[in-house]
């Protein structure tokens, strides 16, 4: 009788393409074939390879609707949305984080276009950092970044030198100029 034996083994190697200079981006198929010291021959086997050597691109189509811009961060008296783009065949994920919390997943429409609107946020004011992240199954990551701060308050007003400001009266002669000093607090 013959006993039939098992063998396990493994190899690596590199795929020199395009000369060398690396292939596309894109799908392609890779056949693999083992061939045994007697010569037997496995059957092919189709490996799918996806090359993506691109990140994400990651754009907001505008900044945050109903806001005022400085340095960067964005004011809001309530309501806001962020929106943009994003194009990637590839994606493994998309999400944004709060003040470097939670992930939470940003849904795309069949154009690749994505909202998150102020209901993302609690409804008192403060300070909100939104990191809008983009990574495909590469391992390539985009990333933006929104501050959003919301002021629900008016400002106040102080003129000094008068207790009751809603009686003010001024008089002047010879001037066509008022002068008196107060401060504001937001």
């Amino acid at each position: 009788t013959h006993k039939k034996d098992s063998y396990t083994g493994s190899a690596s190697g590199f795929i020199n393409a395009n000369g060398g200079n690396g292939i596309e981006d894109g799908e392609y198929t890779l056949f693999i074939r083992a061939t045994d010291s007697v010569e037997n021959e496995s059957a092919l086997m189709p490996i799918r390879l996806v090359a993506d050597k691109t990140k994400p691109v990651l754009t907001t189509s505008s900044d945050p609707k109903n806001s005022m811009s400085v340095d960067g961060s964005y004011f809001e008296k309530g309501e806001f949305t962020i929106e943009g783009k994003l194009e990637e065949a590839n994606l493994a994920e998309f999400y944004y984080s709060l003040n470097d919390g939670e992930k939470v997943s940003i849904p795309l429409d069949q154009n690749g276009k994505w909202s998150i609107a102020s209901g993302a946020i609690p409804e008192n004011g403060g300070s909100y950092k939104f990191i809008i992240r983009a990574k495909d199954k590469a391992g390539s990551e985009s990333s933006l970044t929104r501050t959003v701060t919301i002021d629900k308050n008016a400002p106040e007003i102080k003129i000094d030198d008068w207790k009751d400001s809603s009686n003010l009266v001024v008089s002047y002669k010879n001037s066509s100029t008022v002068t008196f000093s107060g401060s504001v607090k937001d």
